[in-house]
């Protein structure tokens, strides 16, 4: 059996850059976790197409609408690296952010804080 790595990259921003953008509803999504699942087995769920509860779903779209209406028009979304498959620093639940590729005036506004992140998995 061969063995492969493949490259990955992604711009990414840190949960405490989410709550400063869009507290409310990272406070309702952040409570919904804690009650129900961690972020890090909703990220898991949703790299592996898992469906998620209902309510969670909600409040993650709720999320993503409001970071992308108060940054102008920068994507959120939550995903996943694994630990085991990859020399990244940064595993487990991931937020990663579109629109800034382009230095946009959105993506230029914020970008001190959202990061560029590559790693490579294996399997």
């Amino acid at each position: 059996m061969s063995y492969h790595g493949w490259a990955f990259s992604a711009w990414t921003v840190d949960w405490k850059f989410i709550k400063s953008v869009a507290p409310k509803e990272a406070k309702a999504f952040e409570d919904a976790c804690n009650e129900e699942s961690s972020m890090y087995e909703i990220a898991f769920s949703l790299d592996i197409e898992d469906e998620i509860d209902t309510n969670i779903e909600h409040l993650l779209t709720d999320l993503s609408n409001r970071f992308r209406e108060v940054t102008g028009g920068l994507d959120l979304s939550l995903g996943f690296i694994g630990e085991d498959e990859t020399d990244s620093e940064k595993c487990g639940a991931v937020w990663f952010v579109g629109g800034v590729e382009e230095k946009t005036p959105a993506g230029k506004k914020y970008e001190k804080d959202i990061l560029y992140h590559s790693w490579i998995e294996y399997g």
